[in-house]
Formats: C-alpha cells, sequence, structure tokens
C-alpha cells in the first residue's frame, strides 16, 4: 500500500528520470570531437567548444593533488 509520501516520491523520482533521459537522448547528438577539442568562440559566433573548461579543470585537479593536507 503506497502512501501519499511514496506516490510524491515515485511522482518525482520519475520526473527526474524523464527529464535526464530527454537530455540524454536529445543532447548526445549534439556532442562530437571538436566540441571537446575546440576552444570557445566570442559571443554572438556560433560553434565553439569546451577545451577551455577541460584543460582548466585538470589544471585544478592537479593543483589540488600537489597540495596536500598536512596530517
Amino acid at each position: 500500500m503506497l502512501t501519499i509520501t511514496g506516490l510524491c516520491t515515485l511522482f518525482a523520482a520519475g520526473t527526474l528520470v524523464y527529464i535526464l533521459g530527454y537530455l540524454f537522448v536529445h543532447g548526445a547528438t549534439s556532442l562530437s570531437w571538436d566540441f571537446f577539442t575546440n576552444f570557445l568562440l566570442p559571443v554572438g559566433e556560433s560553434g565553439g567548444g569546451m577545451a577551455n573548461a577541460i584543460v582548466g579543470s585538470g589544471k585544478l585537479l592537479l593543483l589540488a593533488s600537489a597540495v596536500r593536507h598536512p596530517h
């Protein structure tokens, strides 16, 4: 027997699964090698990629790995 809490949980979880599925199906077609290797373009120009974000995340990861807690 489902309570109102169980129904609300199922509704919320179902909504999230639907949104994630929609984003995965429609967003997967936009991914390409160029998207990951090209740099950002100025505002107003179409195209560009995520190379700056990927390199920046790698730098932060290396810096965080180099600075260890002194225990």
